[in-house]
């Protein structure tokens, strides 16, 4: 349990880390377009921020549940990744575990860190 809280805090650090720079990479993108109207302007940049961050967050979450621990192989005959890396397995509960405490903190890492900004920076 401790080992998947703290992968999750991980994961949450480097999530908020990439959150600014794609909002970077978003406003580029945005002001490379040239949007004719400032309407336009936010629109597209409001589209590539959802689309950005939804990927930022929830990547993680899509991989715990649908892929991590599918392709493990059987007692005494593992799958190996490029024929060395052996895949990662879940926990023998399964991972729901795990799924549930990286949606946790993740949740609850992004209210608090928005609530601290607001005190912070008013």
């Amino acid at each position: 349990m401790a080992t998947s809280v703290t992968a999750s805090l991980i994961s949450f650090v480097v999530i908020m880390i990439l959150n600014i720079l794609y909002e970077r990479v978003a406003i580029w993108i945005t002001d490379f377009e040239l949007p004719r109207t400032k309407t336009d302007y936010e629109n597209s940049l409001t589209l590539k921020m959802f689309l950005f961050q939804f990927v930022n967050y929830y990547s993680s979450c899509f991989y715990i549940a649908f892929a991590k621990g599918k392709a493990v192989g059987f007692p005494g005959q593992p799958v190996y990744l490029l024929g060395k890396y052996r895949n990662e397995e879940c926990d023998p509960g399964g991972c729901l575990i795990e799924l549930t405490t990286q949606l946790s903190i993740i949740m609850g890492g992004k209210a608090i860190w928005n609530n601290i900004q607001e005190v912070l920076l008013p």
